[in-house]
């Protein structure tokens, strides 16, 4: 089920010591989702709406997955960032048991 996916995803981020950060569930749903699909693109506007959480907290929420090294900075749009998956996020990616059972 989602909510087994979701947990047993949470635990093996966990289990990867270079995620240092607790991750709340909009985090892990953004990594989750970057982690199936490595080329996606997100900002704070769409994570707030899809949310429906404040600007500061979907922000707060952003910049805490850049520090933990899992999104980067790819462009600016005007006033508007776009973030992507790093490397790093990347590289787990390929290692995630949970990709590949969707």
């Amino acid at each position: 089920s989602f909510l087994e996916s979701r947990v047993r995803t949470a635990a093996w981020l966990r289990s990867k010591h270079e995620i240092e950060a607790t991750l709340n569930d909009r985090q892990l749903a953004l990594l989750e989702y970057a982690l199936a699909h490595p080329t996606a693109e997100f900002s704070v506007p769409e994570h707030r709406r899809f949310h429906g959480v404040s600007q500061p907290t979907a922000y707060k929420d952003i910049t805490s997955l850049i520090r933990a090294g899992l999104l980067h900075e790819l462009r600016r749009e005007g006033r508007r960032v776009i973030y992507g998956p790093t490397d790093r996020l990347v590289a787990l990616a390929r290692e995630c048991p949970e990709r590949h059972r969707r």
